[in-house]
């Protein structure tokens, strides 16, 4: 099953949203244009392929898919409003386009779409989708504040950074993969099975994304190492506080929160002193590592050989992602 072929319908659905629900006023434009940014549509394919191979059948879930993907699109209008960054998927934010305002209220006005297409949909299981849809959302907010305070304190240990991307990056991929199985009514052994999955899922992404930051190239679609730039706590900051001697880590944390720094002295020195330490390599190893309880919880699911097979090759594929 190809991953355009399961986007089908959605895609579909989101085309019929952008040019026939949403108006052609100011509000919404900042909307069409972040949809039409060219984002990868992940948790929408997840949570379709969740419902797909326990057996669910219709294009209702696309409604939901719609709803997931417009939630996801307004935290990211908003995130790019709190951290001042003027580039999002390789072009300008709304921010830069518009201005913060705007940004501001057209985020907020999809947050309300959200709920419109909620409010459409035909499930009988209606009010626990929108039951789980809201509890994630206040996850990602709560997340999104805990990863605000992270950037004012010196220094954090893992289990925090966890329990900040849990709720900031996982909560959607918890949704996606648990609601999926579960509208295509999967055992509750299984949901909670792919609701596992989908925490593994958000830990992977969000450390790929730290990888990215930093050791990415322009495919990223951001500047590198701008999370370095803002003093955010990120994995690999973590890991160079896990294995750098007393020394280092004391100069490390000095300069990494010193934002009076000149950027360019700053990112050559975290470059040099993550060489020192091999902070690239032990991230890969620990995406490795997220990747195979994720395959061993795939192959833990009552479903076929044939979709395990495929269900694992898409994972394969994501933990391999370059942008």
């Amino acid at each position: 099953m190809k991953t355009k072929q399961v986007l089908s319908n959605y895609f579909s659905e989101l085309n019929k949203l952008l040019t026939k629900k949403i108006p052609d006023t100011n509000l919404y434009h900042p909307i069409s244009y972040m949809f039409n940014l060219g984002g990868k549509s992940i948790r929408p394919f997840f949570l379709l392929y969740s419902y797909k191979i326990f057996g669910g059948k219709g294009k209702q879930i696309n409604q939901v898919a719609l709803a997931l993907e417009s939630l996801h699109n307004f935290s990211l209008i908003h995130d790019d409003v709190m951290d001042n960054a003027e580039i999002r998927r390789g072009k300008s934010s709304v921010k830069k386009k518009w201005n913060q305002n705007t940004a501001i209220l057209s985020g907020d006005a999809l947050l309300i779409v959200c709920f419109q297409i909620l409010n459409s949909i035909q499930f009988k299981e209606t009010k626990k989708i929108t039951k789980d849809f809201i509890y994630s959302a206040l996850k990602i907010c709560e997340g999104q504040q805990l990863d605000l305070e992270m950037e004012n304190k010196i220094f954090i240990d893992k289990k925090g950074y966890f329990d900040m991307i849990e709720l900031k990056t996982a909560a959607l991929f918890v949704f996606s993969f648990k609601m999926g199985c579960y509208l295509a009514n999967g055992s509750l052994v299984d949901q909670r099975k792919m609701e596992k999955i989908g925490l593994q899922i958000g830990l992977l992404f969000q450390i790929q994304d730290d990888y990215l930051d930093f050791f990415g190239t322009k495919k990223v679609g951001k500047k590198i190492g701008q999370d370095v730039l803002e003093n955010k706590k990120t994995f690999l900051f973590c890991e160079l506080l896990d294995h750098a001697n007393k020394k280092d880590k004391k100069e490390f944390i000095s300069r990494y929160n010193n934002k009076q720094l000149d950027p360019i002295k700053k990112i050559k020195y975290v470059k040099g002193i993550f060489k020192t330490y091999d902070i690239q390599n032990k991230t890969l190893l620990k995406i490795r590592d997220i990747s195979a309880t994720i395959f061993n919880l795939i192959n833990d699911l009552s479903i076929s050989k044939k979709n395990k097979h495929n269900f694992i090759k898409y994972i394969n594929e994501l933990s391999k992602r370059t942008n």
